[in-house]
């Protein structure tokens, strides 16, 4: 992977980071309901991209399955999940799209890891489970249930966005908008009530949060994602997904002032060099490739 690539996506992370620190407060301290938030969010997405629905793709029948899980099925799980998870939980959690990733990958497109590869990603999500995991709160929520579920919609999604090789990410992530607001919407009119109170309670907070979590998240981060995942392979680019607990956690320590003990620092060391150890395996396999 190139350095200019390995940097997108350690902006996407970034992203991706604060977009579960913002969803935490949205759901748990603003009490939006949570398919309500995402139905909102995938609107206001569509809109924005709305130029890029036109015309219809030919590959519509398969672009609406996978704008789904990309789109109300990760998001919509992954927003329920945070309105009782927390923050720090819920990104360790999304990891498990790792392993998903890697037997869909192989059941679907046929994909290989390399031995190396495989043992960088372990130990990568190693490292990440030593940052994150307390003895207090090793045991699962209903909210972290649901995180995982969100966590295995999107894995599927991103291993079957490789099929689609005639439509542009722009497109997709419109199609994906266009497709998931509509059933959210009917979701949240069937299982929720209060919607638009909350909104008007959560006043500017709700309303930035919004446009971060569509503009950022969908549009900027998701579009970014889905050209580095026509380029590599879904062995190279979910590995370095790790990063993103790992900046959760730095995040939550300076806003909620959390210390940061020996087993932190260690945990960070053996996460960065499992992700630099599987990117380094997957340079040399491009290289021999090309040789």
């Amino acid at each position: 992977m190139k350095l200019q690539d390995f940097l997108m996506m350690m902006g996407i992370c970034l992203i991706w980071s604060v977009n579960v620190l913002i969803g935490r407060y949205v759901m748990g301290s603003l009490q939006v309901p949570p398919i309500y938030y995402a139905a909102v969010r995938f609107a206001l997405v569509a809109l924005l991209l709305l130029p890029f629905l036109r015309p219809v793709p030919k590959e519509i029948r398969r672009i609406i399955p996978v704008g789904l899980l990309i789109g109300a099925a990760h998001f919509g799980m992954l927003f329920i999940g945070l309105g009782s998870a927390t923050a720090s939980a819920a990104s360790v959690t999304m990891q498990a799209g790792i392993p998903f990733s890697a037997l869909f990958a192989l059941l679907i497109l046929r994909e290989r890891l390399r031995p190396r590869q495989i043992a960088g990603i372990v130990l990568a999500l190693g490292g990440t489970l030593l940052v994150i995991w307390t003895p207090e709160s090793g045991r699962l929520s209903t909210g972290l249930l649901w995180v995982l579920g969100g966590a295995s919609a999107i894995s599927l999604g991103n291993v079957l966005i490789r099929q689609l090789k005639h439509i542009s990410p722009w497109r997709l992530q419109a199609w994906s908008a266009a497709a998931s607001a509509p059933v959210l919407a009917l979701l949240s009119g069937l299982l929720e009530t209060g919607q638009w109170e909350r909104s008007v309670a959560g006043g500017a907070p709700f309303w930035i949060a919004l446009c971060f979590s569509a503009v950022m998240v969908s549009i900027v981060a998701q579009v970014t994602l889905i050209r580095l995942l026509h380029r590599y392979s879904v062995g190279i680019v979910s590995p370095l997904t790790l990063a993103m607990p790992l900046m959760t956690v730095v995040l939550g320590a300076t806003l909620a002032d959390e210390p940061l003990g020996a087993r932190f620092l260690i945990g960070v060391c053996i996460a960065l060099a499992g992700a630099y150890f599987v990117l380094f395996q997957g340079r040399r396999a491009a290289a021999r490739a090309a040789a």
